[in-house]
């Protein structure tokens, strides 16, 4: 019967116009723990005034009855942040392990008190590895990407928008550990990250994936206005073998950044469209088809009537002079060695022979 009469007593100070004696008053419930006061109390989640929501979501934790579940887990994703640790902390005493989704959801929040109450609270409910993983640091996304624990991607993925780049750089690097093909989608707003290492280590870890959901976000990287990322995507793609993404490609071949082409380059070829020209068909030669000559025309030189081209030109080499001839007699006179460099013709027949002249000498036959 007291009991009963403080409840309403109590009850009846909840006045949410006043902050002090609605504190008072829920905490004065709190302390009776009768489930009773559970319908009185739940209000206050949804009051304008975060001091009372967060007040009714600790004393709701107090009075531990399940039909405050649900109003809870809502209230784990309020926008202030004391009532979302008041929340998470409540949700721990309920000991209903149909918070442990949520929870685990909450170890990722932006807030360290907020992972540290939400890591407390599954332990409460037999989920003691996560406080081995969270200690309230930024140290806490690492060590959940090393975890192996694939729940941990409901806490990684919410991770990916932390204001702080290295949150968000350990987030995804834990999604590309875990491997669950049903998060790589979560990988593709960070091609667009504010941050360099943020969005080339996106493009790695789609590669990795192979999911082919992957080529559109990989083939929009290319119009980044960064070059290291439209390096990146482009190496990707040339990588991943591809074919659909050559239109594309193309398109970058001279981008106003050198290195982005030379990477746009080597995809194409290892894609199998970066290889050398094929060479052109050999010109069939007029020089052996005779055409008639058509009247009133004027033959074309010889070296026009070919399409042949010219031979190279044969090295210019200085002559060598060969030793003199030597002769086993006497020297003769110059006349007479010129003489005897050229044979006399034949004489032809008919023809009378002239006398020698006079004062010649003739050898006597012997």
């Amino acid at each position: 019967m007291l009991t009963s009469l403080k409840l309403w007593w109590h009850v009846r100070k909840l006045d949410s116009s006043n902050r002090a004696k609605y504190a008072r008053a829920v905490n004065a419930l709190a302390k009776l723990h009768d489930p009773r006061a559970v319908p009185a109390v739940l209000p206050g989640l949804e009051d304008p005034n975060a001091t009372i929501r967060e007040a009714a979501a600790l004393v709701l934790g107090e009075l531990a009855d399940t039909r405050s579940l649900k109003p809870l887990l809502k209230t784990l994703t309020d926008e202030n942040t004391e009532v979302r640790e008041a929340a998470a902390k409540s949700l721990g005493k309920l000991g209903d392990k149909s918070a442990i989704p949520p929870l685990i959801k909450a170890v990722g929040d932006a807030e360290p008190d907020i992972r540290v109450a939400a890591a407390k609270a599954l332990a409460k409910l037999g989920e003691t590895k996560w406080q081995e993983w969270v200690r309230g640091t930024d140290g806490d996304f690492a060590q959940l990407a090393g975890s192996g624990e694939r729940r941990a991607l409901d806490a990684l993925i919410p991770a990916m928008k932390n204001v702080k780049w290295h949150v968000r750089s350990a987030a995804l690097e834990g999604i590309g550990r875990l491997g669950d093909k049903d998060a790589v989608t979560h990988l593709f707003p960070l091609i667009n990250d504010d941050d360099q290492r943020v969005r080339t280590s996106s493009i790695a870890w789609i590669l990795k994936f192979g999911d082919r959901r992957g080529i559109d976000p990989l083939i929009q990287a290319l119009r980044h206005r960064d070059p290291d990322t439209r390096i990146a995507a482009a190496k990707a793609l040339g990588d991943w073998g591809e074919r659909r993404a050559i239109t594309e490609l193309r398109k970058h071949l001279e981008d106003e950044d050198d290195k982005v082409c030379q990477a746009v380059v080597d995809a194409l070829t290892r894609l199998g469209e970066g290889g050398p020209a094929p060479a052109p068909p050999p010109t069939r030669s007029t020089s052996s088809v005779k055409l008639p000559a058509r009247a009133g025309s004027t033959p074309l030189p010889a070296a026009t009537q070919t399409q042949a081209p010219p031979a190279p030109a044969k090295p210019v080499t200085s002559p060598v002079k060969a030793p003199p001839r030597q002769q086993s007699g006497p020297s003769l006179p110059a006349q007479q060695q010129s003489d005897t460099t050229m044979p006399a013709p034949a004489r032809p027949s008919g023809v009378t022979r002239i006398p020698p002249k006079e004062g010649t000498q003739q050898k006597k036959p012997t």
